[in-house]
């Protein structure tokens, strides 16, 4: 009997040592699971392909072998939580993405050739790249079965990529305007190009430019987004799918002849629509050019139900006429008192360098946190601006202050985030970057 006990104790403990071995194993596993990003590359004409990469900052670049898995297609797998990188072949030639083109306008002229763009970053464990664009989906797969949220916010520059000789820009009459839009025709079908391509399921643009003045009578009442210098107007005359629905306002005269304002155009039909100064009310709003309003949206979508949105276009920190703090405080208070859903994101230019006390303020206890940074943990000073642009001749460098913000309590989580309109991602269009980002359910 003695012995049957012991025998029977002998079994529990081996039982209890395998069970506790399977359970580590199985936390093992899937520690080993969740550690793992799969990278898919597509090239049409590379015979091999490496990948150059790191999993931080603080970490020297490494190299592999990518294998080629089908036609044109090549992947691996590394065991990384973050991924910074770049492409090569055996002749040493880097891929960050297709040349779609540089303009020689007023900023960002056509780099020189040694002028290395930035890496790709993700965290998503299977990231697809292909001609510079990172998804989380197959981009040859055209029914995906993952429902995906896409999200694209850029700031256009009022009409400003190009200049008219010998004129200053308060002086432009009607007809020089309208050379300027002309000559804008080729930056414009590049953002139609580039959302012909996403077909982002929301829109968000600043710094949207209409000349100041009817084409005809000459007047200046005319409602925003009638005529067809509109920015958004010309953009959408160039997408494929025409059913995309678009709702716009202005703040206030650039250069005292371009009217500006906000925009957000989405593939999804409004089901309430709304704008709002966040600049303190003048009876000159639209003659001081600090003057600063949002454009709200309210979707309805089949996956993630309702989703606001809100472009948004602030002013900067210190600034004495119209600080950004407060700003920012109307913007949330508005969010609050018409926005039902947890599902709601500020998306624009907010002049609030990252790592800045007023990105802090922007992110730290508003209920609102940086998407990029999600998806990019080591991309906190991934620039969207050069260091000499207006309102940042003194800056020292590029910065980044164009962000997509999300609702802490948001069922929606970003799996990919990426700065485009770059000289080798659709081409540069604007004084910023451009920013992409792709959403899922929790």
């Amino acid at each position: 009997m003695k012995c049957l006990k012991v025998f029977i104790m002998i079994i529990y403990l081996l039982n209890c040592h395998f069970s506790f071995a399977n359970n580590s194993q199985k936390i093992a596993n899937n520690s080993l699971k969740k550690s793992k990003i799969t990278i898919h590359f597509y090239h049409p004409t590379w015979q091999s392909v490496n990948i150059v990469y790191r999993q931080s900052n603080n970490e020297n670049f490494q190299q592999n072998n990518m294998v080629n898995t089908s036609e044109h297609w090549w992947q691996i797998t590394l065991p990384v939580t973050e991924l910074e990188y770049y492409l090569t072949n055996d002749e040493q030639i880097i891929n960050l993405g297709n040349v779609l083109g540089c303009y020689q306008g007023v900023h960002y002229p056509c780099s020189d050739k040694n002028n290395k763009p930035d890496n790709f970053r993700t965290t998503a464990r299977q990231t697809w790249l292909k001609n510079g664009l990172q998804t989380i989906t197959n981009p040859e797969d055209h029914t995906p079965s993952l429902p995906v949220f896409t999200i694209l916010s850029l700031n256009l520059h009022t009409y400003q990529e190009f200049s008219t000789h010998n004129t200053e820009e308060n002086k432009l009459t009607t007809q020089q305007a309208l050379i300027r839009v002309k000559a804008h025709q080729l930056l414009f079908k590049k953002i139609a190009s580039a959302i012909n391509q996403l077909k982002p399921d929301a829109i968000c643009l600043q710094e949207v430019g209409e000349w100041g003045y009817n084409l005809e009578t000459n007047n200046n009442n005319e409602q925003f987004g009638i005529s067809p210098t509109n920015a958004v107007n010309q953009i959408l005359k160039y997408l494929n799918n025409k059913k995309y629905h678009a709702f716009m306002d202005w703040s206030h005269y650039g250069w005292q002849v371009w009217k500006e304002g906000t925009a957000v155009i989405s593939k999804h039909p409004f089901i309430y629509t709304g704008s709002r100064y966040l600049s303190k009310k003048r009876r000159d709003n639209h003659r001081f050019w600090k003057s600063r309003k949002a454009t709200q949206v309210q979707i309805s979508t089949e996956h993630f139900g309702t989703i606001t949105l809100f472009s948004v276009h602030t002013g900067w920190w210190n600034d004495k006429d119209e600080p950004f703090k407060k700003q920012f405080q109307q913007l949330t208070t508005w969010a609050q008192q018409t926005s039902k859903t947890t599902n709601t994101f500020f998306c624009g230019d907010f002049n609030q360098a990252a790592s800045t006390q007023g990105y802090k303020f922007m992110t730290k206890n508003s209920g609102y946190r940086d998407q990029y940074i999600l998806a990019n943990p080591s991309g906190m000073m991934d620039a969207t601006i050069g260091g000499n642009i207006a309102g940042w001749e003194n800056s020292n460098g590029g910065k980044r202050v164009d962000y997509i913000l999300l609702k802490d309590s948001s069922h929606l989580k970003v799996k990919l985030s990426q700065r485009i309109f770059t000289e080798k991602v659709f081409g540069r269009v604007s004084d910023h970057l451009g920013i992409y980002a792709q959403f899922t359910k929790h």
